[in-house]
């Protein structure tokens, strides 16, 4: 969505639904708040991000800073473990309102966050137990063995926390399918505040591993309760009907759930595991390298994401209304302004970046040029894929996504694992570029192409009516 359609929609009085441009521009009104309060909320996220890293590296020193920064990516890693229900939520909850009402979308809520609860237990004592009996000396190639009980404390706090947020994303889900993304976006700006103030005063007071992870994680998950107050007061969440509910919805919830968790698990082991094969293969102070360069390119990524997530709802809710014109024009303002901001902006970070990671760890990192220029080009094809799967999930199109994630991980992984051995982090980003860019050619521009673009333009897909 370009700037001057988010301007031009943003408003507090809805628009007229009655009419189908009205009920585009409605479209248009949730997601130019949800843009706004995300931009106030990845703000929030970026400062404490940075100042995380200001203030850490030098802190807890090369080793220490490795092993942290290595767990700081685990929440990540570990997103695919909600069974892919959370997702779900969301396209469920956005046809189950426009379908049938209220009552269709208590429903849904209701029982998939009580699934969602269940997970959350299994889940957090199932981590709490591998966090406790890992040799995390011999998988962080650890020079100093005394820092390995630390780092156990510091995983099992992790591990608590990670079930938490397991049901903190699933109400954001749920919110999102509402087109109410922007509750959380306002609750996740406060957390990030608060948890800034709680890693400087846990800095200050020379604290260990486990309790700066605690100061970061827990003051957004402690947010989501105000979240479940909005809910329950709208008459969206009922313990009650849950049960009831559960038998009907349950299933709907865990078939669609499964294809997302297979998409999410691929995302994972594509994605987000790059810290553990490089922490595996090259030891813990390579991580810190590596990390700080990615979550420089974090500064062009996330805004793009702040401008494309919200289309996801949109785009579902288009879909159950059959407004084609919506989807099209939507898509093609995203990917083009997309493509041109992330392209501007990878560049200013190579030509720059070297020296702001200097200043920004106070000369604790100094990342090499050619990570930069390969983080550059991953940022430009991971920001326009992310515009692409919005799309793909607001039209459900999530079995053609699970096929060409599943041939990225089949290509990345063991290519990853290679390059990395030879040629450390260059050889990590390398190897991503390549598996992405085949493996999204071959699903996306051979064999599911007529698929999407039957989508696209309002024919319904082999299989539906």
């Amino acid at each position: 969505m370009l700037l001057k359609a988010v301007i031009k929609h943003l408003r507090l009085r809805p628009f007229d639904v009655s009419t189908e441009e009205g009920r585009s521009a409605e479209r248009y009104r949730l997601a130019s708040w949800s843009v706004v309060t995300e931009i106030l909320s990845r703000i929030a996220g970026l400062v404490l991000m940075v100042m995380s890293i200001r203030w850490a590296a030098p802190y807890l020193g090369p080793e220490r800073f490795g092993a942290w920064a290595m767990l700081m990516s685990l929440p990540l890693l570990l997103a695919f473990l909600d069974m892919g229900v959370a997702n779900a939520m969301t396209n469920r909850v956005a046809h189950a309102m426009r379908s049938g009402g209220r009552e269709a979308a208590r429903s849904s809520v209701s029982s998939g966050l009580m699934i969602l609860g269940g997970i959350a237990i299994v889940q957090g004592a199932a981590l709490f137990g591998v966090a406790t009996v890992m040799p995390w000396g011999a998988v962080l190639k650890l020079h100093d063995p005394t820092l390995e009980g630390e780092i156990r404390l510091a995983a099992q706090v992790l591990a608590a926390a990670s079930s938490l947020m397991l049901i903190s994303n699933g109400i954001g889900r749920v919110l999102y399918g509402l087109q109410r993304a922007y509750m959380v976006h306002v609750a996740n700006a406060v957390g990030s505040a608060c948890a800034l103030l709680g890693l400087y005063l846990a800095i200050g007071r020379q604290a260990d591993m486990a309790t700066l992870i605690a100061c970061q994680l827990l003051p957004a998950t402690l947010t989501t309760g105000a979240l479940i107050a909005c809910l329950s007061r709208d008459g969206l969440i009922s313990a009650t009907q849950a049960v009831s509910a559960l038998r009907a919805e349950g299933p709907l919830l865990i078939r669609s759930g499964a294809l997302f968790f297979v998409l999410q698990l691929g995302t994972t082991i594509g994605w987000s595991a790059d810290a553990a094969i490089l922490a595996t293969a090259a030891g813990a102070v390579s991580v810190g390298v590596f990390s700080v360069a990615a979550k420089l390119f974090q500064l062009i990524s996330q805004p793009l994401s702040v401008i494309n997530s919200p289309l996801w709802p949109a785009y579902a809710d288009a879909h159950a209304a059959n407004d084609a014109r919506f989807i099209r024009s939507t898509f093609k303002r995203s990917i083009s302004a997309t493509f041109l901001l992330s392209t501007v902006g990878a560049s200013l970070c190579v030509a720059f970046g070297h020296d702001v990671v200097q200043i920004w760890t106070s000369d604790s990192i100094a990342p090499p040029h050619q990570l930069l220029a390969l983080l550059a080009v991953w940022t430009v094809l991971e920001c326009c894929g992310n515009s692409f799967a919005m799309l793909l999930n607001g039209l459900n199109i999530v079995r053609q996504q699970v096929f060409t994630v599943v041939l990225f991980i089949a290509l990345a992984i063991p290519t990853k694992i290679v390059l990395c051995s030879l040629y450390g982090a260059t050889g990590l980003v390398f190897g991503s570029i390549v598996s992405y860019v085949v493996s999204l050619a071959i699903g996306y521009g051979l064999l599911f192409r007529e698929e999407i673009l039957s989508a696209i333009q309002g024919y319904p897909r082999k299989g539906q009516a």
